[in-house]
């Protein structure tokens, strides 16, 4: 019993976390396609320090000069959530973590 609530307890986390990381990369995209948005341009400018613009148009950013951080991390995120979802019973937990 006590494993099957871990088992629940793991995926709502995991979800949550995921979900997370897609709406993330999703503000990074449109904020490198120049849509601002309040929170965007809030959580790109916390401090002198913190500079979206910085990390998303540098050189070395981009691979093959096209696919960049926010893609990558769309990516991989909402592949991670889709694959979740097609293991009902957290067999594809395991695995995803050896993927990851």
């Amino acid at each position: 019993m006590e494993t099957r609530i871990n088992i629940r307890l793991s995926r709502i986390a995991n979800v949550l976390l995921l979900n997370s990381g897609i709406v993330l990369s999703v503000l990074l995209i449109l904020h490198e396609f120049e849509v601002h948005l309040a929170f965007t341009d809030k959580l790109c400018h916390l401090n002198k320090a913190t500079n979206c613009n910085t990390v998303l148009h540098d050189k070395a950013s981009k691979v093959f000069g096209w696919f960049g951080w926010a893609d990558a991390g769309f990516v991989y995120f909402t592949g991670s959530f889709l694959f979740l979802l097609q293991s009902p019973q957290g067999e594809g937990l395991s695995l995803l973590a050896i993927l990851a």
